[in-house]
């Protein structure tokens, strides 16, 4: 009998909603051992699936990881993986604009004192130059315009989930804040109240305390070459969605 990918994907989903459900509903269960599972259940999609969505956070990330590569290449990459992560629906201002929009955010993303960020994990070390990455985006960002659907000039908002999604996308130095990883974090108690020092401290203890570089080594295994904090994105971003969906 062949088995297709769809039909792997299928049995997959169904193996995770049977444990999800069984996990969820006892408070009691240690969410430690739903970690390989919960990320298994994150990569399925790309393995069954060579252009599954996800993969423009690698597209994106890989494309910055290429010294040389032309600022207008690298914008085209970022507006397209913010697009298919959902920061470009209607009421979003970065509708309203073209990927060029981001090449003033590249040229301070390629500062060296912030690029280096993507060359290694990052660290508790490594706070200052995040939150000082983190700024001067804000800086930037907030100083674009645009007309919305009303003819009506706004200016853009420049929420911690947008500047966090660029941050992981291009230098892969923090998870992106958004509800589903919020959710998780809360339901993990990791006390995160916004893109700051103190909630990066709480995530670096986090991955020191359920040894996430040794769950990292064994993605690499399986040639996934992910920064730490996508790690964390992905599986309290999981933690977040099955917590949602099994509560409803």
């Amino acid at each position: 009998m062949f088995i297709t990918s769809e039909y792997l994907f299928i049995l997959f989903e169904i193996q995770q909603k049977l444990l999800c459900s069984f996990v969820f509903l006892d408070k009691t269960f240690n969410y430690e051992c739903l970690m390989n599972a919960l990320l298994d259940k994150y990569l399925v999609k790309i393995k069954t699936d060579p252009n599954h969505r996800y993969k423009s956070w690698e597209h994106c990330f890989y494309a910055f990881g290429k010294h040389k590569a032309e600022t207008d290449l690298l914008c085209l990459h970022l507006a397209f993986y913010l697009a298919s992560w959902g920061m470009m629906r209607g009421s979003c201002g970065l509708l309203q604009k073209d990927y060029l929009v981001h090449k003033e955010a590249i040229n301070i993303l390629k500062q060296s004192k912030f690029y280096k960020l993507s060359k290694h994990d990052v660290h508790i070390e490594d706070i200052p130059i995040i939150i000082e990455l983190k700024d001067e985006l804000i800086n930037y960002y907030k100083t674009i315009e645009y007309i919305d659907s009303k003819e009506e000039v706004k200016a853009l908002s420049v929420t911690d989930t947008l500047l966090s999604k660029i941050m992981l996308g291009t230098l892969g130095c923090t998870p992106a804040f958004d509800r589903y990883f919020l959710s998780g974090a809360k339901e993990l108690k990791v006390r995160i109240r916004g893109l700051n020092t103190k909630s990066f401290e709480y995530i670096f203890h986090f991955i020191k305390n359920h040894k996430m570089n040794e769950v990292q080594n064994e993605l690499m295994k399986q040639g996934f070459k992910y920064p730490i904090m996508k790690i964390v994105d992905m599986y309290l971003w999981e933690i977040g969605f099955e917590t949602k969906n099994n509560s409803n």
